[in-house]
């Protein structure tokens, strides 16, 4: 769960505006380990799951394929993570480049606000 905890932090800081400092980046990551993930997940699967199923499952990971499942699965959801956060960014330029034009005149409109203010604020002073 650590593994996958930091793994997504990897690939947030990834996209995220590089100035973030890296102190914002350890603390959100040390923040984020502190969370009791299982307790959080226990209504999820109360809500999802009779008694029935859980015994199902629990006799399922008893099994040589379960064993199985439980030691590659870290793996795999590594392998998943890394295959989506790569289809990710290359879907993310694919829409980016087809809002181009949209996404400049939105910047440029920002920028000129952004100096209207910072004009306006030295008139002031």
């Amino acid at each position: 769960m650590e593994d996958m905890v930091d793994g997504m932090v990897n690939a947030m800081q990834k996209t995220a505006a590089p100035y973030y400092p890296k102190s914002m980046w350890d603390d959100f990551r040390e923040t984020f380990h502190k969370i009791d993930l299982p307790a959080k997940m226990i209504p999820i699967y109360q809500d999802s799951l009779s008694q029935e199923d859980l015994a199902a499952v629990l006799a399922f990971y008893k099994t040589v394929a379960g064993q199985h499942l439980l030691e590659t699965q870290p793996y795999m959801m590594a392998q998943a993570q890394e295959r989506f956060t790569a289809l990710g960014r290359q879907l993310g330029v694919e829409v980016a480049e087809r809002h181009k034009d949209e996404i400049l005149a939105a910047q440029k409109k920002y920028q000129e606000e952004m100096a209207a203010k910072q004009n306006s604020s030295k008139k002031q002073n």
